[in-house]
């Protein structure tokens, strides 16, 4: 059952977003205790909840209706990272090889595709949009992830790895909108960099700009890429490209510690920044003359952090916030 929270605080944003926002808290509770909600779009979300047996589960919600248990047989558990409309992406530990497989789910647990390519022995799936899912997998006598994009088979499958891979041992998709997918790379420096790319691995566009010394890209549409940066002796900064590593703009918060954007939708980016105090809030990130919006502020009193994780294209916010009893509530913020 969808718990609807009513709270009459106020942001402080002059978009169209303004005003007071709903939270609606996702965790089918009283057991499961923890849920966590990691990605959505078109109206559905994905995550995941701990189920009695204590193993995780990967569940899909609607906000219209209640939870779906996504996992399937075969599997020792399972998490669910991406969703547009009823198809949801995610990963499971395979009782057969003992290995991560990326899977494809379509609305109920029966009903899934293993995304696992032939040549590879693990693999995961963190995003899904127009047909088009992201995430990597691990060559069979390789050790480091591999950036993988697939359309619906484990046939479909594109290694997006920049080559020599000697030079980038290990690359992810963390975020797609069915043409272009975002990520990260690691460098032989040994950072890893926030990266781009069109389909195919000769596309891969390095998003880190000169004045950091290492990024990640999370997600991205409409042109807008989003993730975070960081430099050497400092913190961590939610950050904003169109494209170009030169397009780097720092969104961080004035006065937080540290910050990472995650989901980007209409140009209005999520993520989460870490209080003077030392705890995490889910934000929606200003910009230019737009302050942000702390949407931690619309949870009822007790909550102690929370976490934004992505956007759908309707302004649903969703992520997930621990309560008074430290117990993690997949949430989605409604506008």
């Amino acid at each position: 059952m969808l718990k609807r929270i009513s709270c009459l605080a106020f942001a402080v944003c002059a978009c169209q977003f303004a005003g007071a926002w709903t939270a609606i808290d996702l965790n089918p509770g009283p057991s499961p205790l923890l849920s966590v909600a990691l990605g959505g779009m078109s109206g559905s979300q994905a995550g995941y909840v701990l189920v009695p047996n204590k193993y995780k589960h990967a569940v899909y919600w609607n906000l219209q209706s209640s939870w779906t248990d996504l996992h399937p047989s075969g599997f020792e558990w399972s998490e669910g990272h991406g969703a547009d409309g009823e198809s949801v992406v995610g990963y499971a530990l395979s009782e057969t090889t003992g290995h991560h497989e990326a899977l494809l789910w379509y609305g109920s647990a029966a009903n899934y595709v293993n995304l696992n390519p032939s040549g590879y022995h693990s693999s995961h799936a963190y995003c899904v949009r127009g047909g088009e899912q992201g995430g990597g997998a691990v060559p069979q006598n390789g050790f480091d992830f591999h950036a993988m994009i697939w359309h619906g088979s484990a046939g479909s499958a594109i290694d997006l790895n920049p080559t020599p891979y000697y030079l980038y041992d290990y690359s992810m998709v963390y975020g797609t909108d069915g043409a272009e997918q975002v990520g990260t790379v690691n460098m032989s420096s040994g950072y890893f960099h926030a990266s781009m790319w069109h389909g195919s691995a000769a596309s891969w566009v390095d998003l880190n700009p000169s004045w950091a010394d290492w990024s990640e890209a999370q997600d991205t549409a409409g042109g807008v890429q989003c993730g975070y940066t960081g430099i050497t002796g400092s913190t961590e900064h939610a950050t904003k490209w169109f494209g170009t590593a030169a397009s780097a703009m720092d969104i961080n918060p004035v006065g937080a510690l540290e910050s990472w954007a995650t989901g980007v939708q209409n140009n209005m980016v999520v993520g989460t920044y870490r209080m003077p105090g030392g705890m995490n809030h889910a934000v929606v990130f200003g910009y230019r003359r737009v302050p942000h919006v702390d949407l931690h502020n619309f949870l009822p009193p007790g909550y102690t952090a929370s976490q934004a994780r992505a956007i759908d294209q309707y302004g649903n916010v969703i992520g997930f916030a621990d309560d008074a009893n430290g117990e993690t509530h997949a949430i989605a913020w409604i506008p």
